[in-house]
């Protein structure tokens, strides 16, 4: 069988699920999935420690929402999500295309019709991008020349392809299927939720009232104040971009 390889986007709802079962992971898998780093295929541009905290925090906010748990093993042959990075051509018939463009994408596999099980996802991230983590505004490393790409918000994103949701409509939410460089997109929103909530219903301890566990705390959307500084940074960041370098539009 072949993977289902990065969902189409969808302009026609608020929130779109995968087509057929791809993608979902069946009731009796949905509190034992674990996720592990490739052990060569990694990135030099953010610490061992940091990318497993991005990655931590990223599987946490969609546990939070939904009845799913994950939890990461040293073992990558046996985990069921495989998370490495890579440049160009990497074997899955979809070669990177260096920095800019296509960030990352989630290979996902039909589960098998004998036991109904999920084959293990894959994350791959494309190694030539500038990866950062951006852990509150401003923007940490704003002053280099080199465009960051925030790693939380793309690993968030492919993390909801791999529980089975494709691109949203939705520009300011984490499954719209494009994110510039500087922009953080590190907290799912309603619709968000909403998609993955359709799936595997709801978490019998989220509170929509409650920050998401995961987010950076500089980037919790809790109150106009904080809105009103979101809109005062991103009116610094559009400024600067129109003073310095343009802002690339990526695809994830």
């Amino acid at each position: 069988p072949r993977p289902y390889h990065r969902p189409t986007f969808s302009p026609l709802h608020h929130f779109a699920l995968s087509t057929s079962a791809i993608g979902t992971w069946p009731p009796s898998h949905r509190n034992a999935i674990t996720y592990a780093f490739h052990p060569v295929n990694e990135t030099s541009q953010v610490s061992a420690h940091k990318r497993r905290e991005v990655f931590a925090n990223a599987f946490k906010e969609w546990a939070a929402v939904v009845p799913l748990s994950f939890t990461e093993i040293d073992d990558y042959s046996k985990a069921d999500i495989k998370i490495a990075f890579y440049q160009n051509v990497h074997g899955d018939g979809s070669p990177f295309d260096g920095r800019f463009g296509e960030l990352a994408h989630a290979l996902v596999w039909p589960p098998d019709p004998d036991t109904n099980q999920n084959p293990p996802s894959e994350l791959h991230f494309d190694n030539a991008e500038s990866w950062s983590v951006m852990d509150s505004p401003p923007r940490e490393a704003r002053s280099s020349s080199t465009d960051q790409i925030d790693l939380q918000s793309v690993a968030l994103h492919e993390i909801g392809h791999v529980i089975g949701l494709e691109h949203l409509a939705v520009v300011k939410a984490v499954m719209y299927p494009s994110l510039n460089t500087w922009e953080v997109k590190a907290e799912l929103t309603p619709d968000d939720i909403d998609g993955a909530q359709a799936i595997y219903g709801v978490n019998p301890s989220y509170d929509p009232n409650k920050p998401l566990p995961g987010v950076p705390q500089g980037f919790i959307n809790n109150g106009a104040n904080v809105q009103t500084s979101c809109l005062i940074l991103t009116l610094l960041i559009l400024l600067s971009s129109i003073l310095t370098s343009p802002t690339h539009v990526l695809v994830i």
